[in-house]
């Protein structure tokens, strides 16, 4: 099977900040295999008074973090990517060559921390001297932009953190700590748009998905060689009841982005709480949903793959087109797109 991995996109289609106000990204619309555009505040008009939506309710917590010698020298930052216990955490350091086992450095609030072990990819399990929490991250860490938008932002000479990321790299529903990328389908859901999509008759239900680093780690091998990573999902009973009950009846399940899909699809028909490793590629059946809400997607990535299984390879690879020729923004900050199965 000839996979669509990669194509040609222009630096100046890399949003680096989100649109003005929240809801105003451009959208294309798939629908009986046609291509469409239209602007998301008006979503409203593709939807049925029955739909449901399914939102990601996890929370980007501030997981960079500079890291200084004992005598308070800078040294570097990490990426904590997850947490295994109350003081043991496996994180990404910059520069990692110079942290090797047993090696010890500090965080701004004087946090001593251990290297406990080298992993795979340049990760390091630590150790911290006491218990250390997403929340506690929030005190002293930084918003974990992706690598295209602070490398994009270095190359027009902008800054590479801004307070507007603060509020614009969370989402309206974000509740549960977790994620080190944003579930970024839903951030240009707004209060008035949600207001509206509400007052027409649309249930919106939640799922939990802690969005980890591999999202953006592109494919180095071939798709059916590829071993994808773990993300943590949280499916409750009563939410999996409610859109079985809604597929009986005949309405449709909209997953508002890539995460809600996987998670629901490694639910499919009960509760679940744990890993998910779920590869959804071309040839996969999906058991759920109808429709996703979703971004343009890195090329080499996994959701790229995801997209093709829910539209089909030719369809995508006409709507990237079209999208490219339309000059529309590209990945986490960048206009969007509802398919229709």
């Amino acid at each position: 099977m000839e996979y669509f991995l990669d194509f040609d996109l222009p630096e100046e289609l890399i949003a680096t900040h989100p649109s003005i106000k929240r809801d105003g990204d451009r959208m294309i619309i798939f629908q009986d295999n046609q291509v469409s555009h239209e602007h998301f505040t008006h979503i409203k008009n593709y939807l049925k008074k029955d739909d449901i939506i399914v939102f990601n309710n996890s929370k980007v917590f501030k997981a960079r973090l500079d890291i200084f010698a004992i005598n308070r020298e800078v040294q570097s930052e990490l990426l904590l990517i997850r947490q295994e216990s109350a003081i043991i955490w496996v994180a990404m350091i910059k520069k990692a060559r110079r942290f090797k086992v047993g090696d010890s450095f500090i965080l701004s609030n004087g946090l001593k921390v251990k290297v406990l072990e080298i992993l795979e990819d340049g990760l390091r399990r630590l150790e911290f001297e006491r218990s250390f929490s997403p929340k506690d991250a929030e005190d002293i860490g930084r918003i974990p932009l992706p690598p295209y938008i602070i490398d994009e932002r270095k190359k027009r000479g902008e800054d590479l953190y801004t307070k507007e990321d603060e509020t614009r790299y969370q989402t309206l529903f974000a509740k549960y700590y977790g994620s080190v990328a944003a579930p970024t389908a839903s951030l240009r859901f707004s209060e008035e748009v949600l207001k509206e999509l509400k007052d027409f008759g649309i249930q919106f239900e939640e799922i939990t998905l802690h969005v980890g680093l591999g999202t953006f780690k592109p494919m180095d091998v071939s798709p059916d060689e590829y071993e994808i990573h773990k993300e943590y999902i949280s499916v409750e009973q009563d939410t999996i009841e409610r859109l079985l009950k809604a597929k009986k009846d005949g309405r449709r399940i909209i997953a508002a982005g890539t995460t809600v899909c996987r998670a629901l699809e490694s639910a499919q028909d009960k509760a679940y709480e744990g890993w998910t490793n779920i590869f959804i590629k071309p040839g996969y059946e999906f058991s759920l949903i109808d429709a996703l809400i979703t971004n343009f997607h890195l090329p080499n990535s996994t959701l790229l793959l995801l997209v093709q299984a829910f539209v089909g390879i030719e369809n995508t690879k006409k709507i990237y087109k079209e999208a490219l020729k339309e000059k529309y923004r590209f990945f986490s900050y960048g206009d969007g797109m509802i398919l229709f199965k």
